[in-house]
């Protein structure tokens, strides 16, 4: 029987869009679920027994370990002042120019899809049994992944597209940003019957979600943060220091015709 990885867009309003790959080769085969409830979609996954499953969301508050003088603080060379308000993983992405939303501290209000997101987690662990993933105590606070540190994982779909690309692409409603993430995941060796192309943003969210699950089930992710709080892990061993924008070609453009004589009306 092929290998099962799942990954999951989560959303409160519009309903978890669930991707699965499998694969017993070089191909990973794409399926796509009907946006559903969280228990519909437990359900399922319980049902398919993933190596992993990845959810596009936070696993946890903001625990604030990065008050001013922490030693997770010190550990990463922060500059004063910074990211007072962030969690450890949140703050190494962002400081490689990719930007997250605020995760609350515990107590503060937590937005619906956030909240949705800490429901999921919890029902994924319960109904299959897999643990959340976990890496060594600290330090460090990065490194790659080792599949024994459980199997329930959160990671973001943003900066997932940009470890894999190698720079930060358009943003994925414009038709660029689109484009770049459907080539990303064909790289990668993922394939869909219907084209990748014909999925929603959300659909594409949930698909590397479900690559990052195969990378971290068989050795080909990294991870960032600090397992007391929560990390994030990527579909890629190692991250670059820094993700730029990419370049974008400014399309040619014909010039007007140049006055002929007199004056110009």
């Amino acid at each position: 029987m092929a290998a099962v990885w799942c990954g999951v867009d989560v959303s409160a309003r519009r309903g978890h869009h669930l991707c699965v790959l499998e694969g017993d080769g070089g191909a990973l085969r794409t399926t796509f679920y009907e946006p559903g409830k969280t228990a519909e979609v437990v359900r399922t996954i319980a049902r398919l027994s993933p190596a992993a499953v990845g959810i596009d969301a936070p696993s946890g508050p903001c625990r604030r370990l990065l008050g001013p003088g922490s030693a997770a603080r010190q550990a990463l060379d922060l500059k004063p002042g910074s990211y007072l308000r962030a969690r450890v993983c949140d703050a190494l992405l962002m400081r490689r120019r990719l930007s997250l939303y605020q995760v609350p501290a515990e107590g503060e209000a937590v937005p619906p899809w956030m909240e949705a997101g800490f429901e999921l987690f919890e029902a994924v662990a319960e109904t299959t049994g897999r643990t959340l993933y976990r890496p060594p105590a600290p330090p460090p606070y990065e490194g790659p992944t080792a599949p024994s540190s459980g199997r329930v994982f959160e990671t973001y779909p943003d900066a997932a597209f940009c470890a894999l690309l190698g720079h930060r692409p358009p943003k994925k409603a414009t038709a660029q940003g689109f484009a770049a993430r459907v080539a990303a995941l064909a790289d990668q060796g993922v394939t869909d019957p219907r084209g990748l192309e014909q999925r929603s943003t959300d659909e594409l969210d949930a698909c590397v979600a479900a690559l990052t699950a195969h990378r971290l089930a068989t050795g080909g992710a990294g991870w960032v943060g600090d397992r007391n709080e929560g990390v994030i892990v990527l579909p890629v061993r190692e991250l670059k220091r820094s993700y730029a924008p990419a370049h974008t070609a400014v399309p040619a453009r014909q010039a007007l015709d140049p006055p002929t004589g007199g004056a110009a009306s």
